[in-house]
């Protein structure tokens, strides 16, 4: 998806459930390529965890009631496996 953004949306036309739209699904991919990249990931590759992202999201969650309590990010997620890559 990264690498053949093109093939991408042309594979979607033909398994996506609502994929028929090449064009639209080339947009879709777009936005999907862009969302798990990041200055950490253009450092230390796919995969890294930007904690002081992940934290504030937590913190956000918090703030609108969406969680009831911290659920320790810290906890959940870690670059330990990407990190020395």
């Amino acid at each position: 998806m990264l690498d053949h953004p093109d093939k991408a949306a042309e594979l979607a036309v033909k398994y996506a459930t609502d994929g028929q739209d090449a064009r639209r699904n080339l947009e879709i991919v777009k936005l999907r390529n862009a969302s798990p990249v990041s200055e950490g990931t253009r450092r230390h590759g796919l995969g890294w965890f930007d904690m002081d992202v992940l934290t504030h999201g937590e913190k956000t969650f918090l703030d609108r009631g969406l969680l009831k309590k911290p659920v320790g990010v810290e906890s959940l997620f870690t670059n330990r496996f990407v990190q020395d890559l």
